[in-house]
């Protein structure tokens, strides 16, 4: 066995430990997290040693490890300087970074993804605890731990869970926030989502919905004392994280800069080529939107923005399956449709509670900005990964319960004097 395979090896045994440690910190979902876990690192393993092809495995996975395995060869000088927040190869350099101190192994930057998967599936757990009964926690956390589209992505060199592991630390703070109303839990909140955003520039979206709802529970209070204070608590809570993650980017490599706003546009959207250029290559893949919806111009198209809406959504459609490897995309789908239709049945839940109008507020901008620029159903189910553990937290009416076991079920939701006091993800 190589040297390599070996490295890859020891820090999935290290993430069997951390498995075995939430397996006996949180019991009622241990087999969850254990399934979560094998699942992802099964995965990992049989796609690097070359037993079977991930979906998703191509360019992209091609140009992470490559630029990994280059950068990591590097003068120290030269590295360093190639630190750029503002691009996807952030995540290339990342692994560059961890090659250099220890070996260069694409197991152990897919182990990677695994604990960071591992530990997003605990996190979903940990944040519905806080907003409805066990059982449909529990029950979350079994969707989350077998979703198809993240457990692939745990296995392969993508950047999605170093998406998603910093954006679920965010929507905890966030939750705690709404709830509780301290400054440090909105600091907190904005640099998870800060983080997210620096591996995929469309998790800005969450920044945004968080600042919206910060400026409408600010406006909404009913008494002079209670607007300021949660004026106060907004501002302290962004301008302290921005002032952190800004110093951070300092200390680590000496100043960040901005490019055009041209460039940055694109960014934000994660368009790294033209439009024109995209819709070319979905077209080979054969999953590409109807044509009526992937046209550029969308103020002379007024249909295609509510289009792509329900296409990154809900997609793919039965009369859009053309390949065997489209019909991974059927369990999401259906999943979406749920969701849907339980937050539909739980609205008025939803709109009483701060805490879960601001998870539909995070999902709502997330979902515009990932569909604006997307024309193709992969992408769509690789985008709809990254807040897929948000979403599921909006699931908090059974679908299929009358509207009296409806209403005794939120009876039971725990209120705010009821909630355990945790400190952090970790405990609890």
């Amino acid at each position: 066995m190589t040297t390599e395979n070996i490295a890859g090896l020891i820090l999935l045994l290290l993430g069997a430990v951390m498995t075995l440690g939430f397996m006996l910190r949180y019991r009622s979902i241990s087999l969850a997290v254990l399934l979560a876990f094998a699942s992802r690192a099964a995965s990992a393993m049989l796609h690097t040693w070359g037993l079977i092809s991930l979906p998703g495995h191509g360019a992209d996975t091609n140009r992470f490890w490559r630029h990994a395995q280059e950068w990591a060869a590097l003068p120290p000088d030269e590295f360093w300087a190639l630190f750029d927040p503002t691009t996807s190869l952030i995540y290339s350099w990342f692994g560059a970074l961890l090659f250099r101190v220890t070996v260069t192994s694409e197991l152990m930057l897919a182990a990677v993804n695994v604990l960071l998967g591992t530990f997003s599936v605990l996190l979903t757990y940990i944040i519905a605890r806080r907003l409805m009964p066990e059982s449909r926690a529990r029950l979350l956390t079994w969707l989350m731990a077998l979703y198809p589209t993240l457990v692939i992505h745990s296995g392969i060199l993508l950047r999605e869970m170093a998406v998603v592991a910093p954006f679920m630390v965010g929507v905890y703070y966030a939750v705690r926030w709404a709830q509780e109303d301290r400054p440090l839990d909105a600091a907190l909140a904005v640099t998870g989502f800060a983080v997210a955003t620096v591996f995929h520039g469309g998790m800005v979206g969450a920044i945004i919905a968080l600042g919206l709802f910060g400026i409408w529970r600010a406006v909404s209070a009913t008494s002079l004392t209670e607007r300021t204070l949660r004026w106060r608590s907004a501002l302290a809570g962004s301008v302290g994280a921005v002032l952190v993650f800004t110093a951070a980017g300092y200390a680590f490599v000496g100043g960040w800069e901005l490019g055009s706003i041209g460039a940055v546009d694109d960014r934000i959207l994660g368009l790294e080529q033209t439009l024109e250029d995209r819709s070319r290559v979905e077209e080979v893949g054969g999953s590409d939107y109807p044509a009526a919806i992937r046209a550029e111009s969308m103020l002379a198209s007024p249909w295609v923005l509510p289009g792509r809406v329900l296409y990154f959504l809900y997609s793919p459609f039965p009369w859009d399956i053309r390949a065997p490897t489209h019909l991974l995309g059927l369990l999401p789908s259906a999943l979406f449709f749920y969701v849907t239709f339980s937050a539909w049945k739980g609205r008025r839940e939803i709109i009483r509670r701060p805490e879960l109008l601001l998870i539909l507020l995070i999902v709502v901008m997330l979902t515009i900005m990932f569909a604006v620029g997307t024309t193709n159903i992969g992408t769509a189910m690789r985008h709809k990964a990254k807040f897929v553990h948000a979403l599921v937290l909006l699931a908090v009416v059974p679908v299929w319960r009358s509207y009296g076991t409806q209403r005794a079920l939120r009876t039971t939701v725990p209120r705010l004097s009821a909630l355990p006091a945790t400190g952090s993800p970790g405990g609890g």
